[in-house]
């Protein structure tokens, strides 16, 4: 809230009195307009308590600068002045009034038409009676603070008003785009969970189909694996066979060195035995490059093994990742749990409603049934 002017400060008042040549600023610099104000808005009845936070003190019509009435109608200062209190605003305080105590001086003797004619009825009714306003006439506020210099005190009070009822409508128009605001991020919050989570069901579905398809693998694998050892043992097989064959050989020819037979029958059985061995070496390099082809296949499903690996090694990340952001909306809708309870409450009463009304409409289900059941009873009855 902004400071207020001078005028609306509780040491303002009396500062434009003494600049007003209507005032008596001449009898020890003190104003005597005091009691005569309290006693004009307790006629009033509009601004008792405004009157008594101008003032500084209670509404008894005791003075913010130490100036007490006494039962004469004088005013005398105190021996020792207080500094004035804080203004209605952020306006400096007013210089303390001076230390030494003041005569007693007479109230001034001017017309005041309204004024007097009030104090003197006040002063016929006695203390103890209240001053009573009839309803038909109303006291001019603006006539009676305009020979004070006091004019403008009203429309500057009825201006603070305003600018207060005005500050107070920007708060509500601020606290409602404040609980919209919220309502659109409560909203935003729940479609980002309900997105994440159809992200983290569609990541474990292809986790689930990874996983089939690496056990397919390794099932396909594994009689490519049986087909291989079966060509290694029938390569072991031809192979000792050679070594028998060459063994064999090497007998024979120690057998014709030994022996002394005719070489054209020795040529013609080593030919034959070569011709043999030849056939066994090209089974032999048939069944290697069996061999190398098992071995090429089972490179490859290694190859679709490691890939399929880290596939899902990937998609462990990305659940991870999934896993981690919906742990972190979940801490975040712990938050809006708090403001939700009210809508819990809500639907939980539109449940009961619900319920209630479903009840009504079984009951009202089983009377149509037994209403249908009684009309086709009529229906079937014969006759007559």
């Amino acid at each position: 809230m902004n400071a207020l002017p001078p005028a609306l400060s509780v040491g303002g008042g009396e500062a434009a009195l003494r600049d007003n040549p209507s005032a008596d600023a001449a009898e020890g610099g003190q104003s005597v307009w005091r009691p005569w104000f309290d006693r004009f808005f307790k006629a009033s009845g509009r601004f008792g308590r405004s009157t008594a936070g101008l003032s500084g003190a209670s509404p008894a019509g005791a003075g913010s600068s130490g100036v007490k009435p006494q039962p004469d109608g004088s005013a005398a200062a105190q021996s020792q002045a207080s500094p004035e209190p804080a203004s209605l605003g952020q306006a400096s305080p007013e210089p303390s009034l001076p230390e030494e105590p003041l005569p007693k001086q007479p109230l001034p003797k001017r017309p005041l038409p309204e004024a007097s004619s009030l104090s003197s009825s006040e002063s016929e009714r006695g203390p103890e009676k209240k001053p009573e306003t009839s309803p038909e006439k109303k006291v001019d506020l603006g006539q009676l603070l305009e020979p004070y210099g006091l004019a403008g005190l009203l429309a500057q009070l009825e201006a603070l008003t305003q600018a207060q009822g005005f500050q107070l409508e920007q708060h509500r128009d601020s606290l409602a785009r404040a609980q919209a605001e919220q309502a659109q991020q409560q909203q935003n919050w729940r479609s980002r969970c309900a997105l994440l989570e159809a992200q983290l069901a569609e990541a474990r579905d292809r986790a689930a189909t990874l996983e089939t398809d690496c056990l397919n693998a390794l099932t396909q694998s594994l009689p490519i694996q049986a087909e291989r050892d079966q060509a290694q043992a029938q390569v072991d097989r031809l192979r000792e066979k050679l070594r028998d064959q060459r063994q064999h050989l090497e007998a024979l020819e120690g057998q014709i060195e030994q022996s002394g037979t005719s070489l054209q029958e020795q040529q013609v059985l080593i030919q034959a035995q070569t011709r043999e061995l030849m056939t066994l070496r090209g089974e032999l390099s048939r069944s290697q490059a069996q061999v190398e082809a098992l071995e090429m296949r089972l490179s490859h499903q290694g190859h679709l093994q490691r890939q399929l690996k880290g596939y899902a090694d990937q998609d462990r990340l990305k659940r991870d990742r999934a896993r981690d952001r919906q742990l972190q909306l979940e801490q975040d809708s712990t938050e809006l749990n708090a403001q939700l309870l009210s809508l819990g409450e809500q639907l939980r009463n539109a449940q009961a409603q619900s319920s209630q009304w479903r009840r009504q409409a079984l009951g009202n289900r089983e009377q149509l049934q037994a209403i249908a059941q009684w009309a086709a009873g009529l229906d079937s009855a014969p006759l007559g």
